[in-house]
């Protein structure tokens, strides 16, 4: 059994570090240094020789800027193009400029938490990390010219990572650029990288007004650090994923969301909502408030999916974004789960009347045909419903602007609930995976169904009888 060693050591200050030694499973020595206690220590200790024992652990060079690159690049074909691009955009904007010049194996739960808190601490406009850093960094380069991380980080004071961090940021601003590498008397063949400044080029502005970077931001961005960390995991680059390393480390990482009140039309704004609508718009919309489809799903749908009799709609697929500029293209549902979705008579006859004047107009077959298309026959486009024919809706029908196209949905789960549905119905209409997802969205509406419900079930049993259980919400 593979086994190795702790150290301790002296910070600047006083205080006492650990560092961890242990040989790789080709039999390269490792150093790790950084650990605040021994227990941290012995914990990525015996994670480590677990999977040295198991051939995982290899020394390698890949720093994580090289590794995301080359991960991102195989993984786009397995994913949705809207995804790659999110992805990509937090890879650029935050996860490289800390993480980029570090190897795969420095990176620790310790480090994932730090790339959080920093995140959290941030305020400036499109700056990664806080704009006074980077703005002191600038400062520095513009003084020195020419200089390596450590003397960087020995003018500002800081860690070698954060001055790696502050590199990577201005290197990304273009206000600095790599010139070379040299080799320093007594390092042992060890090369320092040089960095030279870019006249005429500086940060970014960092005067403008600043903009905290949201939660729901900061969490998307561990989505794909987690998932190239998992397969740098399975290549054997590292024994363990930092960014979840064991049960309840993402609930540690993770930033609490900041709470937004649920909205959606009230049962006597629906009315007003619906007549406010375009001609164009309005079978649309209606279709939205009655089955709670996501826009996405709803613009992905053709005649074939619509069962008019059975009064069905088979949710297959959705419009996604596409890989050109503003462009749209058929993708997967979300969760890569299909449903099928129950409607009234109500919206049976809107269809039905939709498919006749389509047939009038259309010769060919409209099996095949979007349900919702443009006078052209085209397929309609999320920014043309949302950002026109929605806002439109909400400015003429008197309605609180604030009403997002998606809170359609939310009005359709709350009028279900108003009618005393129950809320796995709710579930299945609206296709979440979990029970548990739609209670935490909708359990505190479910009034009607549960008001009465104890005399409700004395009717069923010892009188033979059925109540309808009372509305709510109206």
């Amino acid at each position: 059994m593979a086994k190795g060693s702790i150290y301790p050591y002296e910070l600047s200050d006083g205080s006492t570090r650990y560092s961890v030694v242990f040989r790789t499973s080709n039999g390269v020595q490792r150093r790790r240094r950084g650990f605040r206690g021994v227990r941290e220590a012995e914990r990525f200790l015996n994670k480590t020789m677990a999977g040295v024992d198991a051939g995982q652990v290899v020394a390698t060079k890949d720093t994580f800027a090289s590794y995301i690159d080359r991960w991102l690049r195989e993984h786009r074909p397995r994913i949705e193009e809207g995804t790659y691009r999110d992805y990509r955009v937090h890879v650029e904007r935050r996860l490289k400029p800390f993480f980029g010049e570090m190897k795969l194996s420095d990176i620790t739960p310790g480090e994932v938490r730090r790339y959080v808190a920093e995140l959290v601490d941030a305020e400036s406009p499109g700056a990664t990390f806080g704009g006074d850093r980077v703005g002191e960094a600038q400062a520095v380069a513009d003084r020195l010219g020419s200089f390596t991380v450590s003397e960087l980080a020995d003018e500002l004071g800081s860690s070698i990572d954060a001055a790696r961090r502050l590199i990577a940021t201005l290197m990304r601003a273009g206000a600095i650029a790599a010139a070379g590498s040299f080799a320093a008397p007594g390092s042992r063949g060890r090369r320092h990288r040089l960095y030279r400044i870019e006249p005429g080029r500086g940060a970014r502005d960092s005067t403008a007004a600043p903009r905290r970077i949201t939660a729901k931001t900061i969490n998307n961005s561990l989505i794909p650090l987690r998932l190239a960390l998992a397969h740098a995991v399975e290549d054997g680059l590292i024994a363990a994923n930092p960014a979840a390393s064991a049960p309840g480390a993402r609930r540690r990482i993770k930033v609490a969301v900041d709470h937004r009140e649920m909205d959606f039309l009230r049962l006597n704004e629906i009315a007003s909502y619906l007549e406010a609508c375009s001609a164009a718009y309005r079978p649309l919309a209606e279709l939205l408030i009655a089955c709670g489809l996501r826009i996405s799903e709803a613009l992905h749908l053709r005649w074939a999916d619509v069962d008019l009799d059975g009064r069905v709609v088979l949710i297959t697929g959705s419009r996604k974004r596409g890989r050109g500029e503003g462009t749209e293209t058929a993708g997967s549902t979300k969760g890569d789960r299909s449903r099928a979705v129950e409607f009234g008579p109500r919206i049976a006859g809107i269809l039905r009347d939709l498919r006749a004047t389509e047939a009038e107009h259309r010769s060919a077959d409209l099996r095949s045909r979007p349900v919702f298309a443009t006078p052209e026959g085209g397929r309609l486009s999320r920014h043309t419903v949302s950002g026109s024919w929605h806002k439109d809706a909400l400015r003429n029908g008197e309605l609180r602007a604030t009403l997002r196209l998606h809170d359609l949905r939310h009005t359709a789960a709350a009028s279900w609930l108003a009618a005393g549905l129950p809320l796995i119905y709710v579930q299945r209409q609206l296709g979440h995976a979990s029970i548990t997802t739609t209670e935490a969205q909708y359990g505190h509406l479910e009034k009607g169904f549960l008001r009465g419900a104890a005399s409700r079930a004395e009717a069923v049993v010892w009188e033979g009888r059925v109540e309808a259980p009372a509305a709510a919400l109206a």
